[in-house]
């Protein structure tokens, strides 16, 4: 039996983190990437299982913190779904 997956990696992430001078910078870098990986992953998520990362919903009293979602995806998608259409979105 084979099995399709989708992977995605967003970057580049230790390029961009590397040119953080201050604090700031550095938490903003990784922010936006956390930030990125979340609505990739809320586009996705309907059109297969997403194994990596977790999809933890976050309680509506407490905001995500900085390094929330890893830099890849790995997605399972689900029987007969058009795999060009999930590419176009990502």
């Amino acid at each position: 039996m084979s099995s399709t997956y989708i992977a995605l990696t967003i970057g580049p992430v230790h390029g961009t983190i590397r040119k953080a001078r201050r604090t700031r910078e550095l938490w903003a870098a990784s922010h936006l990437y956390s930030h990125l990986m979340k609505d990739l992953c809320d586009a996705l998520k309907d059109h297969g299982d997403i194994l990596l990362p977790a999809v933890v919903p976050v309680p509506a009293n407490e905001r995500p913190g900085v390094g929330s979602h890893p830099d890849r995806l790995i997605l399972k998608p689900k029987p007969g779904t058009d795999l060009s259409t999930v590419m176009q979105m990502a």
